[in-house]
């Protein structure tokens, strides 16, 4: 025989129905949570959070810019800074022909083989100026599609016999910078038009006519400006240095923010699977309970009421 609900436990077994519906609805839901990893497959889940998510997401994206500036400049400055400790062994190796020269103890054949040896050596500096990486060279400024110095037909000389310029100089006249954080934009290139390099280039030009008509005057004058040009290119490889550990550091602090930051979110999103499987274990006994109470309450009578 049907047990037919009585008015009287009509309102307890909808309750009862309700409660042990949403115990189910909520027992899905953290079992869902577990098998996805994630609290909520959608932002209206995230209830409150949803602003500090994206705020997190947004910081995340531009930090990853940021590193993407800071990686390339670093490969950009490696490259480079190389390319200048070949420089100055180049132009250390020109100062020490240039000490012999001038100490007169060279013959006609000798005298020779200095000026095409500082002559080469000259082209070897030209080239490692016009060094690039990816197709972009490193010395030209934010003119990264052309060698900066000009060697074809052959290096230009000075206008001025003794006097630097920057006459073989084919780049661009503004510095390269990237934007390394908030806030901060980095110069960090070195352009092949440095006085320096100036002075390099000019002091060899310098020595090869002094050394064809053996001016000691003009053979010191070039010994002294291709020294405190070394001095220049020593002082630009200290720059160069300096700035490969700034962009490391900041690299560095990006890695860890980022780090920080994905870990915040994921906090906001991620299931915490200890407190989900506790929750399974509370919902599953409520719902064993209310499948009980509904049993109970359903097989009652009115003789039960008034007993």
């Amino acid at each position: 025989m049907t047990v037919v609900s009585r008015v009287g436990t009509l309102a307890l077994q909808q309750r009862t129905i309700s409660d042990f519906g949403k115990v189910q609805f909520d027992l899905a839901n953290v079992q869902g949570q577990i098998s996805s990893g994630f609290k909520t497959n959608n932002f209206q889940g995230m209830l409150g959070d949803i602003e500090q998510f994206t705020g997190l997401e947004d910081k995340m994206r531009r930090i990853q810019t940021y590193q993407n500036n800071v990686t390339e400049g670093i490969s950009r400055l490696q490259t480079a800074s190389k390319a200048m400790d070949n420089i100055i062994q180049i132009t250390e190796d020109v100062r020490a022909a240039l000490t012999l020269r001038r100490s007169g103890t060279q013959d006609a054949s000798d005298t020779a083989a200095f000026s095409q040896q500082v002559l080469n050596d000259k082209i070897s500096l030209a080239g490692l100026l016009n060094t690039n990486l990816g197709g972009r060279f490193l010395f030209g400024g934010t003119r990264t599609d052309t060698p900066p110095v000009i060697v074809d037909p052959s290096i230009p000389e000075p206008v001025v016999s003794g006097t630097p310029d920057a006459g073989y100089y084919n780049g661009s006249l503004e510095d390269f910078t990237i934007r390394a954080e908030d806030n901060h934009d980095i110069q960090y290139n070195v352009r092949a038009d440095d006085e320096a390099f100036q002075k390099v280039f000019a002091a060899i030009s310098l020595s090869v006519e002094a050394s064809g008509t053996n001016d000691q005057a003009k053979l010191s004058s070039a010994m002294d400006m291709l020294s405190s040009g070394l001095d220049g290119l020593i002082t630009i490889k200290s720059s160069m240095n300096s700035n490969l550990v700034q962009l490391q550091n900041i690299n560095d602090r990006h890695d860890s923010l980022r780090l920080y930051l994905k870990g915040v979110a994921s906090d906001l999103i991620a299931t915490d699977q200890v407190a989900a499987s506790t929750q399974i274990s509370i919902d599953q006994t409520i719902l064993n309970a209310s499948f009980k109470a509904f049993s109970v309450i359903n097989s009652l009578r009115l003789v039960d009421f008034i007993k």
